[in-house]
């Protein structure tokens, strides 16, 4: 993607999207979406790092900067609240120039998402099965479903305590691309050590979209289902 370096025109078309701030998102709940609010004409100019682009994807964290014409409605723009879509790619707001809101022209300096990587393993995703014979003790095993590609990710304090509470031995979070077949019914398999899947939260505004896994490493050692 080609972007122009010419920052006294205003040749490309942004979206400014919103998604207020709210209590709900402090105490857990999952917030609104981002909805578009302004679209109008800007210079776009890339500022810092690497070249930041390639094929079409961001493939690094790249600071761009944005000049629009300033306007009531944007009186209220801030880093928070706000942030830009320009050519199918969402950029978080880092700073905006105040000084140029008494006249005509805003300066926004933004960072696009980075692409995202799967290279830490290969997990396998599993559902628990009885696999005895009608009248016999349950015996429960592995069936496969299919196996991802993951990197692993932090734990949040939060999770953290709650882990402490419930006195499991090790929790652990990965990342894999998006997944909408998986679910906390499931296990999952990395090595030879089996995780019970505690929490699935999809994220879509990833680049890739990608869908975030808390695991919690289990006792029990289930066989895998055999043909």
């Amino acid at each position: 993607m080609k972007i122009n370096t010419d920052i006294g025109k205003l040749n490309q078309r942004i979206i400014i999207q919103y998604k207020p701030v709210s209590l709900g998102e402090e105490i857990g709940y999952q917030p609104t979406g981002w909805e578009d609010y302004h679209s109008c004409w800007a210079a776009v100019n890339t500022t810092g790092g690497s070249e930041g682009w390639k094929s079409g994807e961001v493939v690094e964290e790249s600071t761009v900067k944005f000049k629009i014409r300033a306007c009531k409605k944007l009186s209220a723009l801030n880093t928070v609240e706000y942030r830009i879509m320009f050519q199918g790619r969402y950029y978080d707001i880092k700073s905006i120039d105040d000084m140029l809101f008494a006249g005509s022209i805003i300066n926004i300096t933004a960072t696009a998402k980075s692409l995202m990587t799967f290279n830490d393993g290969i997990a396998r995703i599993c559902t628990v099965i009885n696999t005895a014979a009608a009248g016999d003790m349950p015996n429960e095993t592995l069936n496969e479903k299919h196996s991802v590609r993951f990197n692993y990710t932090s734990i949040g304090n939060s999770e953290k305590y709650t882990s402490m509470q419930e006195h499991v031995s090790e929790e652990i979070k990965i990342v894999t691309p998006l997944q909408h077949d998986i679910s906390v019914l499931d296990i999952a398999v990395i090595g030879d050590i089996r995780y019970q899947i505690k929490n699935v939260q999809h994220d879509k505004e990833t680049l890739p979209p990608s869908t975030l896994l808390l695991l919690s490493r289990l006792e029990a050692d289930y066989d895998f289902k055999t043909v």
